[in-house]
């Protein structure tokens, strides 16, 4: 049997339906893709304000301890480092899904266990209603 001979149009789309149908989904799998990177960027942007907002927390949170002497800042810094081992990787991280509990926070400095004094009373310009 003798092979058909070759034609030019062998080479190229002459369905004019079937290459339309191709540029189709082409374009709608950029959209699909554009739709797909539009939502990353929005979730980045959220976790990144999310962060933000608890960075902002966490701060405000350990300086109103060491600024009510509650606790130094060194105490803070050595449960950092014992919540980090909490997940068996030192990696300035913390897992989640940790199973076993955390064990009890053990300070390293000489005043451990000891009681600050406690705040002064607020000052009040007016008395309490009832009072």
């Amino acid at each position: 049997m003798k092979p058909s001979p070759l034609r030019l149009s062998d080479f190229f789309e002459v369905d004019l339906s079937t290459a339309q149908k191709k540029i189709r989904r082409i374009e709608d799998n950029a959209r699909t893709a554009v739709r797909a990177s539009t939502t990353h960027a929005n979730t980045i942007r959220n976790l990144t304000e999310e962060v933000a907002r608890q960075r902002l927390v966490i701060t405000a949170m350990t300086r109103l301890l060491v600024s009510k002497n509650l606790v130094t800042e060194s105490e803070v810094l050595d449960f950092i480092r014992q919540v980090n081992a909490d997940d068996e990787v030192i990696d300035g991280k913390l897992r989640t899904g940790i199973e076993k509990p955390a064990p009890p926070f053990r300070p390293a400095t000489p005043h451990a266990g000891t009681r600050p004094p406690p705040p002064p009373p607020l000052n009040r310009t007016k008395a309490p209603e009832g009072h």
